[in-house]
């Protein structure tokens, strides 16, 4: 069971004693991982409790909830993914920086996607797919780096509801481009071939069905 909890969009002078102070009200808390050197309000922490039922109450009671003195904004909170050893967030060089973001609203604009994930590190790049039948827009976000890519995906993976849309957002590391993401699943995914006649080339048609 999950005793860890991940607290983002802490204010960047944020403290062990001032976060064991606010969690503490949810029970034995058994260490407290405060990571070094995030960019300006990009700060984050782990909060590890004795128990799990501790971990869930903290979690519910705070997210998005919770606002810390000299944050710009309430934190996010949740159950980490990695239960283990801090250091095993450390993500490889070689990882991905980019995800893909599904389920986002109709018409939605690049503004709004990089106000949303440039919290979660700096972006290098967004790519919005034009043409998408309604219900059905989706985007890539690529990062400077894999660690941020990664927080951003653990973050926003059916927990991020924009405004204009019927349903959480889906967020996958991708792993080469177009062609594989992790922590995705597709009920259906068909993958063709089809001759251009025109210009006797071939082109791969991927198509994604819900």
């Amino acid at each position: 069971m999950a005793r860890k909890i991940f607290v983002g969009s802490l204010p960047n002078q944020v403290t062990e004693e001032l976060l064991r102070a606010e969690f503490d009200r949810f029970g034995d808390i058994d260490e407290i991982f405060i990571k070094e050197g995030c960019p300006l309000g990009k700060q984050w922490a782990f909060v590890t409790f004795a128990s799990p039922d501790a971990a869930s109450a903290a979690k519910e009671a705070t997210d998005r909830l919770l606002k810390l003195p000299g944050a710009e904004r309430a934190c996010d909170v949740m159950l980490a993914k990695n239960q283990g050893n801090p250091a095993a967030v450390e993500v490889s060089p070689a990882a991905p920086r980019k995800i893909f973001v599904g389920s986002l609203p109709d018409g939605i604009q690049e503004q709004e996607l990089r106000i949303e994930f440039s919290k979660y590190g700096s972006i290098e790049d967004l790519f919005i797919k034009p043409g998408c039948e309604p219900g059905r827009q989706w985007a890539f976000v690529t990062f400077d780096s894999p660690s941020d890519a990664a927080q951003a995906q653990e973050a926003t993976n059916g927990k991020l509801h924009m405004e204009g849309s019927s349903r959480p957002c889906e967020a996958g590391l991708s792993m080469r481009g177009l062609g594989r993401y992790r922590s995705l699943k597709w009920s259906r995914c068909q993958v063709t071939l089809a001759r251009n006649q025109a210009r006797t080339s071939w082109v791969l048609a991927i198509s994604f069905h819900a």
